[in-house]
């Protein structure tokens, strides 16, 4: 989609969501640029993104999953309906990451990309 932009100039733009006009396509900057920081390395990413992740994952995790997912392991076995259990964890982690990312991208709650 092009918009009009400063000076008449057309510019491409991208329509996310629906309550929203389109934004314009731009190239963004490094982070390190924006905020004047130097690039970590693997390591010390991966140690920086543990911790908020475990507190995350504690918060999103609902007792459902802590007391109704080992009873039915307990009681049908692993084989029987773990593989449940394992497909439903991913699943909603997956779910929660996009739903995420649509709310960062948008600005919009995800219920108006529907």
């Amino acid at each position: 989609m092009a918009v009009a932009g400063d000076g008449g100039v057309v510019r491409e733009a991208v329509q996310l969501g629906r309550g929203r006009p389109p934004l314009p396509l731009v190239d963004l900057p490094e982070p390190e640029e924006v905020f004047r920081v130097r690039r970590i390395d693997f390591k010390a990413a991966i140690t920086a993104v543990i911790g908020p992740s475990l507190i995350a994952l504690g918060l999103s995790i609902g007792s459902g999953e802590w007391l109704l997912g080992p009873l039915a392991v307990a009681q049908y076995g692993f084989v029987g309906i773990g593989w449940v259990i394992l497909l439903s964890a991913l699943l909603q982690t997956f779910y929660n990451v996009e739903i995420t990312r649509y709310v960062m991208a948008t600005g919009e709650v995800p219920v108006l990309g529907w």
